[in-house]
């Protein structure tokens, strides 16, 4: 299937030429440290696009650039492409595989280092697979739907489980191909999110914890290294300490060419309130479930880890993924700063028949836990009563 000369419709191109922000919030999320970042961030994987990562107290927001954007856009398009779309199907299929049967290495001195690159260099693998299941990278089919079918048919389309309903309604076959293409990333995606819990949410803190252990170094300062600067500690050479401090009051992470580079301290702070000045404060996104709902916000930031949520609470997230299905269950409704046709919260907000607004941008940054909202999926926007 080609689509080599898509046109991105009227309306797509009226939403980004008038956005004010040079920057735009694909996701945010603790639990990503800047020694995970230096290897995010490289070349073949999230590095390819043009990213701007504000990083403090464990919490990092992820932008990307309007350049960004596009280069996102354009890495995405491979998956019009049959045979493309084959060979990142079968690439799923390998690495899938892999990270749920991740043979679990024991540690020594003579391997750490070894064991340390190999993980790093399989992780490098696993994002530029994952990327490509990500709403900037999935942008470019969602325009193909959108300019082909109006809001109200897509949310009918996703919202009939029936097989016979859906075919009945009329969508032309290209489109239904990407819809059907849509479902199956979506999927993809939630596979890999589960079978790579092991693997970063287990293996990853297990290496880390023997080198702090035999360094007797805090795995806090650890995860606030670079790459070469784990390897320098452990083959027992002296590290840089001025620089682990500048990094623990926050950094802005970017990539410069070959390099993934850091600012510290005014240059930080400067860059952030750039970043977040240009931010609009309303939030407003798109339907995934149709309802309205009040209740008092609680934030889930974590890849992996525990929230406490009370029955109708309103779960606010940078994206849900499957381990959180336990939170989804008992919120009033659901509101995310990612999030595409057929992301995680827009399928399970459909099963589940919750209010769920998606790609607000801003949902994480604006609300804060406790805050008392209101949210109206009928129009995509959340509306603060008391903080």
């Amino acid at each position: 299937m080609k689509y080599a000369n898509i046109k991105v419709s009227k309306n797509c191109k009226k939403m980004e030429n008038n956005s004010k922000s040079n920057y735009i919030l694909h996701t945010s999320g603790a639990g990503f440290s800047p020694l995970m970042f230096d290897f995010i961030l490289q070349k073949d994987a999230y590095g390819a696009v043009d990213y701007r990562i504000l990083y403090e107290d464990n919490i990092s927001y992820w932008y990307l650039t309007k350049k960004g954007n596009k280069q996102a856009e354009r890495i995405g398009r491979k998956m019009f492409d049959d045979k493309s779309y084959c060979i990142i199907t079968k690439d799923f299929q390998k690495m899938n595989n892999f990270l749920t049967n991740y043979p679990s290495p024991k540690f020594n001195e003579k391997n750490i280092l070894n064991e340390f690159f190999k993980y790093v260099g399989f992780a490098r693998k696993f994002l530029h697979l994952y990327r490509y299941f990500e709403q900037p990278f999935t942008q470019s089919l969602e325009k193909f739907v959108n300019k082909n079918l109006n809001e109200e048919e897509v949310f009918n389309y996703l919202s009939t489980m029936n097989d016979k309903a859906r075919a009945k309604l009329i969508i032309d076959d290209k489109t239904k191909k990407v819809l059907k293409r849509l479902f199956e990333i979506g999927e993809m995606k939630l596979a890999l999110h589960k079978s790579a819990e092991k693997f970063y949410g287990h293996e990853w803190p297990k290496m880390i914890d023997y080198i702090s252990n035999k360094r007797k170094i805090s795995t806090c300062i650890i995860e606030k290294l670079r790459i070469n600067e784990v390897k320098k500690l452990i083959l027992n050479k002296n590290i840089n300490v001025k620089d682990l401090e500048k990094r623990s009051g926050g950094c802005l992470i970017y990539r410069k060419g070959a390099e993934v580079c850091f600012l510290y301290g005014k240059k930080y702070i400067n860059f952030k309130n750039k970043i977040t000045s240009q931010q609009n404060r309303n939030i407003i996104g798109k339907t995934a479930y149709k309802g309205t709902a009040r209740g008092k916000v609680v934030l889930h930031m974590f890849w992996v880890g525990t929230t406490n949520i009370n029955e109708g609470d309103i779960l606010v997230t940078g994206m849900t993924n499957p381990q959180m299905l336990p939170y989804i269950k008992k919120a009033g409704a659901i509101v995310t700063d990612e999030g595409g046709i057929c992301c995680h919260a827009a399928i399970i907000a459909r099963e589940l028949k919750k209010p769920c607004i998606i790609g607000t941008k801003i949902a994480t940054q604006v609300l804060k836990d406790g805050d008392f909202v209101e949210v109206d999926a009928n129009k995509g926007i959340v509306k603060i009563i008391k903080q």
